[in-house]
Parts: structure tokens; C-alpha cells; sequence
């Protein structure tokens, strides 16, 4: 965050160096789509922390808007407006915590049945 505000160049070792980060807003941006015919929003996703307390409210929104539906489609779907980092694995742990889903899932026992009268 320092190098952006600072107008340097971010380490090579920084995970989204290869995203081409810059600053706007005060919010990191990602993209490299800036000669694309689309929108500056959607051109350049805004980038955000997957385990804020934030982003694991917006997930929990959005899944129960998109009917509990499973981790693929689910990223696919909060690509198209913000790059989450670690975004498959905030998806699963809220996915994990998620009842409805949880009963959804879960094995149906084998009763064992009493004997039969003679």
C-alpha cells in the first residue's frame, strides 16, 4: 500500500504485482484492461482483503441472494464487481458455517430396524 501511495513499483514478490495495482479513491484498483470499451469500474475491479469483516458480510449476502449456491459459480459471480484475494477461501468458510447448506449436505442415517415377530 506504501509503494502505491508512493507512486513506486511493488516488490516483485507482492501477489498482485502481475495485476497492474494502482491507487484511486484512496482504493486499490486492479486491471489491465484500460484500452477495453467498457466501464472504468469494471475495467478496474476493486481489490479487497478476504478475511475483512467486511467482505465476509458481503459474501454471506451474496450467497444467500444467489440461493446458497456452490463456490465456482459464487466467484464467478463477485468477479465481475471486486477481485477478492484469498477469495475461494473466504467462500468456502462462510459456505462451511452456513446451516441451510449444512442440512442441505448432510448424510441421511441408516436406522437399524428391530427384529421381526415370529
Amino acid at each position: 500500500m506504501e509503494a502505491l501511495r508512493n507512486n513506486r513499483p511493488l516488490p516483485p514478490t507482492a501477489k498482485i504485482a502481475r495485476f497492474n495495482p494502482f491507487l484511486k479513491n484512496n482504493q486499490i484498483r486492479l486491471g489491465r484492461l484500460q484500452f477495453a470499451p467498457l466501464s472504468a469500474d469494471v475495467r478496474h475491479l476493486l481489490l479487497l482483503e478476504g478475511n475483512h469483516p467486511f467482505v465476509r458480510q458481503l459474501i454471506k449476502n451474496t450467497h444467500v441472494n444467489l440461493h446458497h449456491l456452490g463456490t465456482k459459480i459464487f466467484l464467478s459471480e463477485l468477479h465481475s464487481d471486486f477481485s477478492i484475494l484469498r477469495g475461494r477461501q473466504a467462500i468456502k468458510k462462510v459456505i462451511h458455517k452456513c446451516l441451510p447448506c449444512k442440512l442441505s449436505k448432510s448424510k441421511c442415517g441408516n436406522q437399524i430396524e428391530g427384529p421381526l415377530p415370529s
